[in-house]
């Protein structure tokens, strides 16, 4: 696997954070999302996961790839509670474009430890592609996997709560 980034957590912000060789600044945000669990207290460890880039990053370079892959796996395997959802964005209609490229980060990542379950949802009369990661030791990875899948296609209702 090539070189990470060199990273760093902001301790105001919350957010990892790395510079790349082309001077594209990146944020992994992580944060605070128990929209597919509203009713389910239990689960304290939920986040939805994004990237920023500034600017929009033009660059192909894998480095990028294999530090966010690197982040993500670390924050999950650091705490095997911690469930995570990712959501394409479809407002450009590269939604399905943004899906398969974060699949291919996916496969960085070890398979036999960090699990990803995939679906499609209606939300506000859009479609997103949406993931959920968890560690395969979570304590709630059964129900988990259940409730995400539970349930309508269209979860405008599930998220406006």
């Amino acid at each position: 696997m090539a070189k990470i980034y060199d990273y760093y957590l902001d301790p105001v912000s919350k957010t990892y954070r790395f510079t790349t060789d082309h001077k594209v600044e990146f944020k992994i945000i992580f944060a605070r999302d128990r929209s597919w669990f509203p009713y389910n207290t239990e689960y304290k460890d939920v986040f939805t996961f994004d990237v920023a880039a500034t600017p929009p990053s033009k660059h192909q370079d894998y480095r990028i790839r294999v530090t966010i892959v690197e982040i993500l796996s670390k924050r999950i395997c650091d705490n095997p509670n911690t469930i995570v959802t990712y959501h394409c964005d479809n407002e450009d209609g590269k939604g399905k474009l943004r899906d398969r490229k974060f699949d291919s980060w996916y496969q960085l990542l070890d398979q036999t430890i960090i699990h990803k379950f995939d679906r499609q949802v209606i939300y506000r009369g859009e479609l997103f592609y949406s993931s959920l990661i968890l560690h395969q030791d979570n304590p709630l990875y059964k129900r988990a996997v259940e409730i995400y899948y539970a349930g309508d296609m269209d979860v405008t209702d599930k998220f406006d709560i």
